[in-house]
């Protein structure tokens, strides 16, 4: 026996070692009988649907009524799938928790052989709840863009409805063997398909494109030379913008090494060792001495380490992990070897390409009976999830940006017809900031007023005048007190500032950034008893973010020069705002104000104007 051989079964002659990997797997893992019963499960399973332990061992799958009535079937016929020893795709269904709750599963069944019977079945569950929110988001910006992100290094292809037309990428093309593009059309495709597979295949897209509108499906083709190919497919059905299916975007790789190295396996009877191998987490089961004792092959796939080159040295020998975080995975290490309970965290590895890979890891102490002989070390890759984080928080950057930049371009069309207002804007929103920030605290408006309605009212506050850019200059600009005649027409501003602000909502689709801008423009000279116009609204009939802007807007006119009159003290400022309580300001906006007067003061001394 070589030395490799001993290294492998040295982890391996413990089952209490492999138990620990068991129970603390990221997926929920159960071991079923033929029946159903269930004879194993670990502490994510028992996390996941609230189960106690002794509520789940020997119970039927059905018994605990994780699945819904609908579904049971459709479980069933997955799992006499599983048991009959043909290739099992990858399932998913709604699951009920014990409280009642919903979450969304992705089920991974391999059966277990011993003396070529089917005796049970090792099942992993994930629980995909969140990732489906997470790609149903990044959806919504660009479905196209979020698909290319999760298809990177994969074969892909897309089938269009309409024109039946069947269009692959350069990898699934040398996949099939096929040197010709043209070759490759829907009826080929299906006929290198493995016969015992195609219907399952069919059934799952069928499946997709009438119901769940995606799938996960494992299948066999057969190539031109009759070489047999595994390959592991996803795809997503895809829509237009009423509601049309319009095709389905997939990818497709091929998992034939991975399938050998299954089949393999399951010649084993060792149940923990396949959980080990198949595991969809890198692990590491380091000695006490920090040598490595065994790693799988995820982790291999992870970091580009093969077994072999890491059995039998120490962790340090390899640097896994950059400078930056180095000391936070050494900490992590420690606390696990004092026998600290687990926690989780990210840092930015190293391969041995020295490219980067983002990981998730955990460390757990491994004993036998009251003797502690090693740790395992749990890694989950994480790159694409962070790559897609960082493009959606790129894309919500870009779009705060252009929504500020629309605002204030806007803002300044009325600006610049009132060239004497100068700072006017920016005073305007710093003030109105100050308001809403201290209405938050107030528990009235604790759920109300978000850290994102703060934003978009700082932002859509300067439009409140941009329908003066329809008031004549002759009035826009007098320097004595207006007439009846010509106030009327002033007035008209609020209106036609809200109607093309309305507008250019309507021009888009869901929640505008313009909402705010319009309720603003509509209603700022509104006052509290009713006496204000265009609509004499009365008390909070008149909209929060109106009449916040209401007195910002008439703090600044007051305090300001213009062509009319002549700026008025802070303190006799304060003095009318506080006389106009209950009349043309909101009572508790004028309690804020005088609470944070100081800070308006000084705003106006910080963007006094300099004509």
């Amino acid at each position: 026996m070589s030395k490799m051989q001993k290294s492998k079964l040295t982890f391996f002659d413990s089952e209490e070692k492999l138990k620990t990997i068991f129970d603390h797997a990221s997926d929920a893992i159960i071991y079923v009988d033929r029946n159903g019963a269930l004879l194993e499960v670990n502490y994510k399973f028992l996390e996941m649907f609230g189960y106690l332990v002794e509520e789940a061992i020997g119970k039927q799958i059905g018994d605990l009524d994780f699945i819904r009535d609908k579904d049971k079937l459709k479980v069933a016929e997955y799992f006499h799938t599983v048991f009959s020893g043909k290739p099992s795709a990858l399932f998913t269904v709604k699951a009920i928790r014990k409280d009642k709750t919903e979450i969304l599963i992705e089920i991974n069944a391999n059966p277990i052989e011993k003396k070529h019977d089917i005796t049970g079945a090792i099942v992993t569950i994930r629980d995909i709840t969140n990732r489906r929110l997470f790609d149903s988001l990044l959806k919504e910006k660009d479905v196209l863009l979020a698909n290319a992100q999760q298809v990177a290094k994969l074969g892909t292809w897309y089938m269009d409805f309409k024109t039946n037309q069947l269009t692959c990428s350069e990898e699934l093309y040398k996949t099939f063997q096929i040197e010709n593009h043209d070759d490759l059309d829907p009826d080929r495709f299906v006929n290198l398909i493995h016969p015992d597979d195609r219907d399952m295949v069919n059934n799952a897209a069928s499946h997709a494109i009438n119901e769940i509108g995606h799938y996960n499906v494992e299948f066999r083709i057969k190539l031109p030379d009759g070489e047999i190919r595994y390959l592991r497919a996803s795809g997503e059905i895809l829509q237009d913008e009423t509601g049309n299916k319009t095709g389905i975007i997939g990818t497709a790789i091929d998992i034939s090494d991975l399938k050998k190295t299954e089949v393999k396996l399951r010649e084993s009877e060792e149940k923990f060792r396949k959980i080990f191998e198949n595991a969809n987490v890198g692990i590491i089961y380091f000695g006490m001495d920090g040598t490595f004792k065994d790693i799988n092959l995820k982790h291999e796939e992870i970091f580009g380490y093969k077994r072999e080159e890491l059995l039998g040295k120490r962790y340090d020998a390899h640097r896994f992990v950059n400078d930056e975080d180095l000391k936070r995975c050494i900490n992590l290490y420690k606390e696990a070897a004092a026998g600290k309970p687990a926690r989780v965290i990210e840092y930015e590895g190293i391969r041995k390409d020295k490219s980067k890979v983002f990981v998730e890891t955990n460390i757990q102490l491994i004993k036998e009976g009251d003797e502690t002989v090693g740790l395992v070390n749990i890694l989950q890759d994480i790159t694409d999830r962070k790559k897609l984080e960082k493009k959606l928080i790129a894309s919500y950057e870009s779009l705060r940006q252009s929504k500020y930049v629309t605002i204030m371009g806007l803002a300044k069309l009325a600006e610049y017809r009132d060239f004497e207002t100068g700072k006017h804007l920016e005073r305007i929103r710093e003030y109105v900031k100050i308001l809403t920030t201290g209405l938050k605290t107030l528990p009235k408006y604790a759920d109300y007023i978000t850290d994102d309605y703060i934003e978009d009212i700082y932002n859509s506050s300067i439009l409140h005048d941009i329908g003066k850019v329809s008031t004549p200059d002759s009035i826009l600009l007098k320097p004595g007190k207006l007439t009846p005649a010509e106030f009327e027409i002033m007035k008209q501003h609020s209106v036609v500032g809200g109607d093309a602000l309305s507008a250019a909502e309507a021009q888009i689709d869901g929640q505008s950034f313009l909402a705010l801008g319009k309720e603003i423009a509509y209603s700022h000279h509104e006052k509290w008893d009713g006496s204000g116009y265009p609509k004499g609204l009365k008390g909070e009939e008149i909209s929060l973010s109106a009449r916040i802007v209401a007195l910002a807007d008439a703090y600044d006119a007051m305090t300001s020069n213009r062509p009319y009159k002549t700026a008025v003290s802070h303190e006799k400022s304060k003095q009318i705002i506080i006389e106009d309580s209950g009349t043309h300001f909101d009572p508790q906006l004028v309690d804020i104000f005088i609470k944070y007067e100081n800070a308006f003061n000084v705003i106006r001394k910080k963007l006094i104007d300099t004509l």
